[in-house]
């Protein structure tokens, strides 16, 4: 289906052709670059070629998804682009507008808030206003309520934020130049075809689409073809001990778009792998969402393997998504559940045995320039020097660092008596002619985010800070002192006699979690630590991006430290822990068999394929059995995958394996390490299997995982943001060679260019 807008006007010169495959938030980005650079070339007619199977500008924020699939992030912390200005509305600020936030007469009152202060509002809907002649309607959006706090700070559905990626993009092509021409084609594409002359031909089921000049690849989350069939004839899911393949699935990379994960690994670290054919009941992937679970029954138990952001999709849909209603239990923003009697019987359970952890209050509301004092940008500058470098030895033990310096700031600002024997945080900065209490609390973190005023000036020397923070942690009593350890092995603390002291062990656990992320990053230290993980995240990725790790360390990086760390800081909004928490509480949800529990498909007649007896199973379906408590056993109807298949996520899209095929990509190998994406230049050019860049090809997002360090999260509003700098990157390589002449000459022999420090270039689009 081809959508046709802006008629070409008579231009004496061929239009150049350029298509975007894959138009979400990436593919907006590159839509946005064009049209702020082709001005250069005013007299030379563009027309671009927007090619997506899914609905308009929406990627996998797709608007019929139901309303109680919320985004991992708060409002103010999303947009389609980093930079702040009346052409590049945050979420926040596009719900404002719409009249969809707090008081608004669209608004509705909640049925629940968890842990609002504020209250929330419904979410309804404004038609969207189509540029194109022809164009797919925009659904309306029904209930879509914010949890967790107003408008700004809650947490709307996924749905909504489809319509304002899609509204943004009707809006940056309405306002164009007039010399860009543009269609949208409404298809998936599957292959491409170098001609003769160096342009491409791009392969559709529906049609050929040749003559295209420049072809830039943004195909993001959610588009491998699941494998048709599974290694595993024994439909045994097998958990494995290896904890240095700790659960991706459980912790799903990307934050706002559930169907993606975390780790592109070459290597099979599943759980297991099952033939659906073989399989009595096994729902294998639920994304894109089309009613999945229609023929599950009430009377019917469900096993979830995983309990990560799809998890929590899953059991929305099973409860809400029936009509079980949330309410307010108390005034501390704890929950009850009331179900509606159409709710199955739901088990959870996965590798780690225990949910993410909830994001806290409070984590957006800092901004200005992030200060770090040990992971500096002198540091990193240095490390940079000395690449290839270790992330476990010169590297993870800063992040460490920060993660105290951070924790500690917060806990001083909590105990203001501590502040009397701490030597003053400057030395000849803004601040030294006053006290050094009072200089510490105007300069120290803003919410525990360790945001600094511009005018202050932190002291250079990284050895001083880390004697400092040791002085500090001296003066915290050894209960309240930080431990990663402690916080990544919660399982100490539990009581593991039997499943049922593990489930209250497990309740308490989730309920101090959900009340200190109440309290927020200016309130719980550990909450305000985790949140720097988040936040360092940008930082760490210049000691990544391009191979600057050791292949090993990278590997280790990706398979070791990543799962842990997201499991700690890419968890669901809080409103999901005091949930699942009422749901334990009510019966509806259980959560008990801890770490790494075994499934195992059954046949009729109770005889499970290992040939074990199972008189626990009436019929097919599956048996659910403890590690900890073997003698702890369920029956499941139907089993659903609740994570994401980790292996080959970007080989399994057709379109990657047409090039590979080819010749015309190749992925990036770090020494022998395969995270699984392309291999491209600095400016995003794809590297064919010669070794020389594809001149007239680019990839952008999750396509360069690997290459590129953690590539699924959204730009944030006013914070600096690789987002936006890769677009410009990729879309100013494009213009270069198109100046050159030089986009059908990529068999030339290939020298890497200088490129300046990428964070260098990233502050330049701010500073425009």
């Amino acid at each position: 289906m081809t959508h046709l807008n802006r008629h070409q006007k008579n231009h004496q010169k061929n239009p150049v052709r350029i298509a975007l495959v894959g138009l979400g938030p990436r593919g907006l980005g590159i839509v946005e670059q064009i049209c702020m650079q082709s001005p250069a070339w005013p007299d030379q007619p563009f027309e671009l070629l927007l090619l997506d199977p899914a609905s308009f500008g929406e990627g996998c924020h797709q608007q019929h998804q139901p309303d109680h699939f919320l985004m991992n992030t708060a409002a103010e912390q999303l947009g389609w682009s980093a930079i702040r200005s009346e052409n590049h509305k945050s979420f926040a600020q596009w719900i404002r507008e719409n009249g969809l936030d707090a008081g608004s007469q669209n608004g509705a009152a909640s049925q629940h808030v968890a842990g609002s202060q504020n209250g929330t509002d419904d979410a309804s809907s404004a038609t969207a206003t189509p540029t194109s002649t022809t164009t797919a309607p925009s659904s309306a959006i029904n209930s879509a309520t914010p949890k967790n706090n107003s408008a700004s700070h809650g947490y709307y559905a996924r749905s909504m934020f489809g319509r304002y990626l899609r509204e943004s993009l009707e809006q940056l092509l309405r306002d164009a130049p007039d010399h860009i021409h543009w269609q949208w084609i409404q298809q998936k594409v599957t292959g491409l075809q170098k001609n003769a002359d160096g342009s491409w031909n791009l392969e559709t089921p529906e049609e050929l689409i040749e003559a295209v000049d420049y072809v830039h690849l943004c195909t993001g989350h959610g588009s491998a073809e699941r494998p048709k069939n599974r290694k595993n004839s024994k439909a045994r899911l097998r958990s494995q001990s290896n904890q240095d393949s700790q659960a991706t699935q459980d912790s799903q990379a990307s934050e706002d778009c559930q169907y993606t994960q975390g780790t592109m690994d070459s290597q099979d670290t599943n759980t297991g792998e099952i033939n659906p054919s073989a399989s009595p009941s096994f729902i294998e992937f639920i994304y894109p969402f089309d009613d999945h679970f229609a023929s599950l029954a009430s009377h019917q138990t469900v096993a979830l393997e995983g309990m990560g952001l799809t998890a929590f999709d899953v059991v929305a849909e099973l409860t809400e998504g029936r009509g079980g209603v949330f309410l307010p239990k108390g005034d501390n923003g704890l929950l009850e559940y009331v179900p509606s009697g159409r709710e199955p019987s739901i088990i959870a359970y996965s590798r780690t045995g225990l949910p993410l952890k909830a994001k806290p209050k409070g984590q957006d509301q800092a901004h200005g320039k992030k200060v770090y004092k040990h992971l500096t940008d002198d540091v990193v500058r240095q490390l940079q020097s000395e690449a290839p470098v270790d992330f476990e030895t010169q590297i993870l033990p800063l992040v460490e660092l920060e993660l105290k310096q951070t924790y500690y700031d917060t806990y001083f600002q909590l105990h203001p008596e501590l502040w009397k024997n701490l030597p003053a945080v400057h030395e000849g900065s803004a601040n030294s002619g006053k006290s050094g209490n009072s200089a510490v609390l105007e300069d120290s973190t803003n919410s525990g985010n360790s945001v600094a005023p511009e005018d202050s000036t932190f002291s250079a020397n990284v050895a001083d800070q880390k004697s400092r923070l040791a002085l500090m942690e001296s003066m915290v009593p050894q209960q309240d002192r930080f431990s990663l350890d402690a916080l990544l092995d919660p399982f100490s603390s539990f009581d593991m006699q039997t499943e049922e002291t593990f489930r209250r062990s497990l309740e308490n656990y989730l309920r101090e979690d959900f009340l200190k992320a109440e309290l927020g990053v200016a309130g719980s230290p550990e909450k305000a630590a985790m949140n720097t993980l988040r936040d360092i995240r940008e930082q760490i990725a210049k000691l990544i991006d391009f191979k600057m790790l050791r292949g090993d360390s990278q590997q280790w990086l990706y398979h070791t430290y990543l799962p842990k760390i997201k499991w700690l800081s890419v968890g669901p909004p809080r409103s999901r822990i005091a949930e699942w928490l009422a749901l334990s509480e009510a019966g509806v949800l259980t959560l008990n068999f801890g770490a790494a529990p075994e499934c195992t498909a059954v046949d009729r007649g109770g005889v499970d394929r290992d040939g074990v007896d199972r008189d626990a199973a009436p019929s097919s379906g599956w048996i659910l059995r403890s590690k900890t408590w073997p003698s702890y056993a369920r029956h499941a109807d139907t089993l659903i995958q609740a994570r994401i298949q980790v292996s080959d996520e970007i080989g399994n899209q057709p379109l990657v394996r047409n090039l590979l095929e080819q010749g015309l990509a190749r992925l990036f190998d770090n020494d022998g390490y395969r995270p699984g994406g392309l291999e491209v230049t600095h400016d995003f050019q794809i590297i064919g299997r010669n070794g020389k860049p594809i001149g007239n090809l680019w990839a952008t997002g999750i396509l360069t995982e690997g290459e590129r360090f953690y590539t699924f999260s959204l730009p944030s509003p006013g914070k600096t943001s690789r987002f936006d700098a890769d677009a410009k990157a990729a879309v100013e390589s494009m213009f270069t060679t198109f100046g050159n002449h030089t986009h059908k000459a990529y068999e030339e022999p290939y020298e890497e260019p200088f490129k300046e420090p990428y964070d260098e270039q990233a502050e330049k689009i701010y500073n425009t």
